[in-house]
C-alpha cells in the first residue's frame, strides 16, 4: 500500500535540505549502479529506498540489489544517526526493513504477517533523509579537501 509523505517530504520536493539533496541526487548513476563517491551512494540509496516505501510500499525492499542498499545505509547508522533530530526514527524504519528482508531469505516460511507497519511515522523517514544528506554533505567536504 503507497504511503502518503508528510507535509514537509523530500517525495514532495519540500524536505528540510531539498536543494542540498536536489543537487546531490542529480549525481547519482542513472544507470542503476553504485555511485563512486561514497556521499552520493547514500543519497542513492536512500533515495531508491524511500521511492519504494513511498511508491510501492516497500514491497521491493526484499530484492537483493535492495537489501545491499539498506545495508549500505547500516553501515553508516552511526553517522547518520548523529545528524538526525531523533534517533530513535531511525530503528522505526530500519528494523522492520530488517525483518523484511530476512524472513524473505527463510525459504518455505509461512510468515505472511512481515512488511512495514500500517501505522508508522513517515517523518522518521523523513529524519533519515535529513540524517544522509548531511553525512553525504560532510563525506563530500572531506573528498575535497
Amino acid at each position: 500500500m503507497p504511503r502518503t509523505a508528510p507535509e514537509q517530504s523530500y517525495w514532495t520536493r519540500t524536505g528540510r535540505y531539498q536543494d542540498d539533496m536536489t543537487r546531490l541526487f542529480a549525481e547519482v548513476p542513472r544507470d542503476g549502479k553504485r555511485a563512486i563517491r561514497i556521499g552520493i551512494e547514500l543519497i542513492r540509496c536512500i533515495n531508491n529506498i524511500a521511492y519504494d516505501i513511498f511508491n510501492n510500499g516497500g514491497c521491493n525492499l526484499m530484492l537483493q540489489s535492495m537489501a545491499e542498499q539498506v545495508t549500505t545505509l547500516g553501515r553508516w547508522e552511526k553517522d547518520i544517526k548523529a545528524k538526525m533530530d531523533n534517533p530513535k526514527n531511525w530503528s522505526r524504519i530500519m528494523s522492520p526493513i530488517h525483518r523484511m528482508i530476512i524472513v524473505s531469505r527463510v525459504p518455505d516460511d509461512d510468515d505472511d504477517t512481515f512488511g512495514l507497519p500500517e501505522k508508522w511515522n513517515d517523518n522518521a523517514l523523513e529524519d533519515i533523509m535529513n540524517g544522509v544528506v548531511l553525512v553525504a554533505l560532510d563525506e563530500l567536504k572531506k573528498e575535497a579537501a
